[in-house]
């Protein structure tokens, strides 16, 4: 269901919102959405859990476009989302399934585009942190390795 914000014609096709325990359906299986996990400036991401298919019990997050009046940025995501299927790599996020949510709204329909990828718990910067960092220095090699060897 999206979320509602005021625009001159008092629609809003920009964003986008599950519902705790909505089930939405991918090419491949159907996700339940066990909760929401943030916003970008693109998409809006959600932990979900597979509920059909050979990923059955598995838990993902579900990045859902949401700038749908926006046709570049529309198309910078599917060519992310194509690409990212091409890749293979323990530090690169795997692409799983993906589908378009189809919202209907006087009598027009949007369709949000969304990927289910690899779900993690955190990222480089949160471990990291702001200025002084928050793990050791060994530990942060590491990373920095596995990123250079995700981009070679």
């Amino acid at each position: 269901m999206p979320e509602s914000e005021d625009r001159e014609d008092g629609r809003n096709y920009d964003s986008f919102f599950l519902q705790h325990l909505q089930s939405i359906k991918a090419d491949a299986a159907w996700y339940m959405n066990q909760h929401f996990i943030g916003k970008g400036g693109n998409g809006t991401t959600f932990f979900v859990t597979c509920t059909s298919g050979p990923n059955l019990g598995v838990q993902f997050a579900l990045k859902v476009f949401h700038k749908i009046s926006d046709g570049k940025r529309r198309k910078r995501f599917l060519d992310e989302v194509r690409h990212y299927k091409t890749l293979s790599h323990p530090s690169i996020i795997k692409v799983y399934d993906e589908g378009t949510f189809t919202v209907h709204d006087n009598g027009a329909n949007r369709e949000y585009p969304f990927a289910i990828v690899d779900y993690v718990p955190t990222n480089l910067e949160a471990k990291l942190g702001r200025g002084v960092p928050k793990i050791a220095r060994l530990e942060a090699v590491r990373h920095i390795f596995n990123v250079a060897s995700g981009v070679a």
